[in-house]
């Protein structure tokens, strides 16, 4: 007896369907067959087959078959099949003439699933979420290759978040600010809190050993002194309501302070060029009055 379609896969859904009178479809006990799609015109059919004959994926000796075949040729489209095993749920297709496609496993709620292709989310709240049944379970994408695991991303049991390559490579995140502490990131990496670290390099431009140079307008500590006290710091170096208020560059402020350090040095040796000189000036005296 031959059913509609609809029929057929509303009865594969566990829906009762009354058609002339019959509430269940036959299955074909065709176990050994591998049938080709040109098998198969204008039906749905349901068979039992071993799970080896179809060349499905899964586990287990047998499975049950699902095959619609819209049309009597390839211009109604594909035939279709749903295979149902211990390992899962899977489909194929093919056209009249031309053979099946390989086969391919239906994601369900439940067990581990592979995905051999692209996964798309759509729809306004896009979201993908791990529920384990289990306290302080691992939850982690992995991405593996035939070498083994590359990289993966998740939860250990102690909550921990981590981000992790195993196989050389970097971690990059291009085009974004980062927040830490903060969600609203001003920087290519804002902290709201205290960053430990065994070395900082700053690379930096423009470094003050024009200081050195022999045109360089060296302050005179008159000025300096002047601007000290009406300033209350040093020239060129930001006041400290300044520094509290928007904070300092590291690699400019280190270049103010090396700046400060070299104009120091100078004078230094200024001082001992003059010291030298009263010295000299001094023995000069004492050797006088010995005559």
């Amino acid at each position: 007896m031959k059913y509609s379609f609809l029929t057929a896969l509303l009865l594969t859904s566990g829906t009762a369907v009354f058609a002339q009178n019959a509430t269940t479809i036959s299955v074909n006990d065709t176990r050994s067959i591998q049938e080709i799609p040109d098998s198969f015109r204008r039906q749905a059919r349901f068979d039992m087959k071993f799970r080896n004959v179809v060349g499905v994926p899964g586990t287990g000796h047998y499975s049950a078959m699902l095959t619609m075949a819209p049309w009597n040729d390839s211009t109604g489209g594909k035939v279709h099949q749903l295979n149902f095993n211990a390992g899962g749920i899977f489909y194929r297709q093919g056209l009249q003439k031309q053979g099946w496609e390989n086969w391919t496993k239906l994601i369900t709620d439940s067990g581990a699933q592979t995905i051999n292709g692209a996964f798309t989310f759509t729809g306004t709240d896009r979201m993908q979420e791990f529920n384990s049944p289990r306290t302080g379970a691992y939850q982690y994408t992995s991405y593996t290759d035939p070498g083994g695991r590359r990289a993966w991303v998740g939860i250990d049991p102690q909550n921990n978040y981590t981000i992790a390559r195993e196989k050389g490579g970097h971690i990059l995140l291009l085009g974004a600010n980062v927040g830490i502490g903060t969600s609203d990131p001003a920087y290519k990496l804002a902290v709201n809190g205290t960053i430990g670290a065994q070395r900082v390099k700053v690379t930096s431009t423009g470094w003050p050993d024009f200081v050195f140079r022999e045109d360089y307008a060296l302050p005179a500590l008159k000025e300096v002194a002047a601007f000290i006290a009406a300033h209350r710091h040093l020239p060129d170096i930001p006041a400290a309501g300044e520094i509290e208020q928007e904070g300092h560059d590291l690699g400019e402020m280190n270049k103010k302070l090396l700046q400060k350090i070299e104009e120091l040095t100078l004078y230094m040796i200024q001082q001992d060029k003059k010291l030298e000189a009263v010295r000299k000036e001094l023995q000069q005296l004492k050797a006088a009055r010995q005559k």
